[in-house]
């Protein structure tokens, strides 16, 4: 056994980069070659018994590792099929339009302000002028031609100089007033659509929620409708029929 207790062979023995099995087959003793292999067996037979299972092990082998494996994507997946149908029961999936309606009455607030300051704003400074205009008219009585010329052109320029500066504003106000109205939920009600809502106030989004006889509060541009249900039927609409 004198050769398996070799310095040099158990330096290559460590060094070896794949897995070294010892199978030398004198028990009991133990040399230093077992000492640094990575795995020692009793015989050379054991030996190669380990390092190539039996086709039955591995198969084993397998099939516990795909059950497992199934038992966790079929829990993971439970779990968030009933994480899914929590969410499903919420307010906020149930009625989505919940979601902007304070931004919505924000907005319409905000227009209606926008609406009733504008006027008010132009007719303030229409006043101002008009008292400013005449201020200037009972002053310049006494004025001669020559200063009456250099007025009249300083005048014409303020104009002009007021047109320049006033134009920008006008048409922020415009495209404003523009995003306004095209982002308000009345403007949507203007184009022909319309809100259903049951008798408790909910919004009817198929015909299964109401049956023949019930009222219904139908919400267009300029008011509510109100009228009962006489019957029902499941229509499947296409984007060619909305189209047309």
């Amino acid at each position: 056994l004198m050769p398996f207790n070799d310095e040099s062979l158990a330096r290559h023995i460590a060094a070896m980069q794949v897995p070294v099995v010892t199978g030398i087959g004198h028990e009991p003793d133990t040399s230093i070659a077992d000492l640094v292999a990575d795995f020692r067996a009793s015989t050379p037979t054991a030996a190669a018994e380990s390092v190539a299972p039996s086709a039955s092990d591995v198969s084993a082998s397998l099939q516990d590792g795909s059950r497992r494996m199934h038992q966790t994507v079929s829990g993971r997946l439970a779990s968030t099929g009933r994480m899914l149908d929590r969410y499903a029961l919420l307010p906020l999936f149930q009625e989505p339009m919940r979601l902007f309606q304070d931004e919505a009455q924000s907005l319409d607030g905000l227009t209606q302000r926008l609406t009733e300051a504008i006027p008010a704003e132009l007719r303030q400074r229409r006043e101002a002028l008009e008292g400013t205009r005449m201020a200037l008219r009972l002053g310049l009585g006494g004025l001669t031609p020559p200063l009456r010329g250099r007025l009249s052109q300083a005048t014409a320029q303020l104009k002009g100089c007021g047109r320049s500066l006033a134009e920008p504003f006008k048409r922020g106000i415009a495209a404003q007033t523009a995003t306004l109205q095209a982002l308000s939920p009345l403007a949507v009600l203007s184009r022909g659509y319309s809100i259903a809502r049951d008798g408790e106030g909910g919004v009817v989004k198929t015909v299964q929620q109401v049956e023949a006889g019930d009222p219904l509060s139908v919400q267009v541009s300029d008011g509510i409708v109100e009228c009962k249900v006489e019957g029902t039927m499941m229509q499947s609409l296409a984007l060619e029929d909305l189209n047309d």
